[in-house]
């Protein structure tokens, strides 16, 4: 049994009841935030040793809540019962326990950027604006998975994603 969209309706459904509740916004947000991101982990990998890339996607996608929904989605999945469960149990638990093990975002927060986007723009020749933004996510996701660590690599990377777009 499914219900498709219920990670999304679920976040509406906690924010209005906590509003009703008059707890604080900061309260509502991390609700649901954990809610709307609690089948992310099962989405992202299936490999108890995912790619730093694939590491860098779920914790960028659910932060700031990102150690906190790994744990909720534990718990979903403990839930879960039928003729394999016992095999998704164990399969989603090693994937966590080897998302938790990485270095996360929350735990050291994000490397400093290699370049400003200010500075970007002008090596590149373009006009700020989205397009930058995007190179900036990459440049993040490559220096995270340790494919980049100097400005240099940075903008060499920046440029070769650049020309091929």
């Amino acid at each position: 049994m499914t219900f498709i969209g219920h990670d999304a309706r679920g976040a509406e459904l906690a924010r209005t009841v906590l509003e009703r509740l008059r707890t604080s916004e900061r309260l509502r947000a991390h609700v649901a935030a954990l809610v709307r991101n609690h089948l992310r982990l099962g989405s992202s990998s299936t490999s108890p040793s995912p790619a730093r890339r694939t590491v860098y996607a779920y914790l960028h996608g659910c932060d700031p809540v990102e150690v906190d929904v790994t744990l909720l989605s534990v718990a979903d999945r403990l839930a879960t019962r039928g003729d394999n469960a016992q095999r998704a149990i164990d399969a989603h638990l090693a994937v966590a326990r080897g998302m938790l093990r990485m270095p996360a975002l929350a735990c050291r927060g994000p490397p400093q950027p290699l370049v400003r986007g200010d500075e970007l723009a002008a090596d590149l020749g373009i006009a700020p604006g989205p397009r930058v933004g995007e190179l900036l996510d990459e440049l993040a996701e490559a220096q995270y998975a340790g494919e980049i660590a100097t400005r240099e690599q940075a903008l060499i990377y920046a440029r070769t994603r650049s020309a091929s777009s």
